[in-house]
């Protein structure tokens, strides 16, 4: 019987096991992992523009929410920035989807702005934006009338 000096035993061993590693000996995932959608993610679009009213109105009243609650401008702009994923979900057409997101793209810039302050400067530099949220909370409703009509049923021709 032939003997190999242990450095030829150690390089077929090394050889041996880095054929094993990459031959398939390894659990390949063949699912997708899972999306996470936060608990906090309106449906569709009128669900998302009738959320953002009602943070809206929570600002503008003052509400007070607990600590363990998500903050009220972010979830506001969480809100902004999926309208237009949201409008594209729908059979909404090009230019009312286009108006989507242009307002809310402007409604995220202003609240980003709010939120670089502090405490209760966020709440006066919101309310100081309050004609401009309102001209693009009425271009949001705009669409959500027309997102409304396009999802109808046909009326019956029986």
């Amino acid at each position: 019987m032939k003997t190999y000096p242990p450095s030829r035993i150690h390089c077929l061993a090394a050889v041996a096991a880095l054929l094993a590693a990459i031959s398939g000996c390894h659990h390949v995932e063949t699912e997708e992992p899972e999306h996470h959608t936060p608990a906090h993610m309106p449906a569709n679009y009128p669900a998302a523009v009738e959320r953002l009213l009602a943070l809206h109105a929570e600002i503008n009243n003052g509400t007070q929410r607990p600590p363990q609650h998500l903050d009220v401008f972010v979830e506001a702009s969480d809100v902004a920035r999926w309208l237009p994923g949201l409008a594209a979900d729908s059979d909404l057409e090009e230019q009312p989807w286009i108006r989507v997101e242009r307002a809310s793209r402007h409604y995220e810039t202003l609240l980003a702005d709010v939120m670089r302050r502090s405490g209760d400067e966020r709440r006066a530099a919101y309310v100081a934006q309050e004609t401009e949220l309102a001209r693009l909370q009425r271009e949001l409703l705009d669409i959500q009338q027309i997102f409304s009509k396009a999802t109808e049923a046909p009326p019956d021709t029986d």
